[in-house]
């Protein structure tokens, strides 16, 4: 029976680690996986899986970025915003560095 517990706790950490490893960098992962001791093949199959789920996230991230920001009308908002703001520009014009070459 404790064998068996053995397995479900680390089971149970090295799925929170690969669900963690979303979150973190390869580096990182590779750390806590040699912690674990798990196989090689475990390991390999964790960090494809984290580097999937990272790009999967992303891309979900983008692609609402993406819409909200179709969804926004931007001269509408500057304006709003520029309404209620002071706007301030400092520019300063220096000379250029004279360089030898022609």
């Amino acid at each position: 029976m404790a064998k068996n517990k053995q397995f479900v706790d680390l089971f149970k950490k090295a799925f929170y680690t690969g669900v963690g490893a979303i979150f973190m960098t390869e580096e990182a992962i590779r750390l806590n996986l040699k912690e674990l001791k798990l196989p090689q093949e475990i390991m390999k199959g964790v960090l494809e899986n984290a580097q999937k789920g990272k790009e999967e996230i992303l891309a979900i991230v983008r692609s609402e970025l993406h819409k909200a920001i179709q969804q926004c009308d931007l001269a509408s908002e500057m304006g709003r915003f520029l309404k209620d703001h002071d706007v301030h520009v400092h520019v300063r014009f220096t000379p250029k560095s004279k360089s030898t070459s022609p």
